[in-house]
């Protein structure tokens, strides 16, 4: 799982859309708590 997520900061990163980064992280890490 950690790998995916560091290839998807690498793929947005690389668009340059960081406050798409920003909000994914934080509903992840909200669906995580949620499980």
């Amino acid at each position: 799982m950690s790998g995916w997520i560091v290839y998807e900061i690498a793929v947005r990163s690389a668009s340059g859309n960081i406050r798409g980064l920003i909000s994914d992280s934080i509903n992840l890490t909200l669906q995580q708590r949620n499980q």
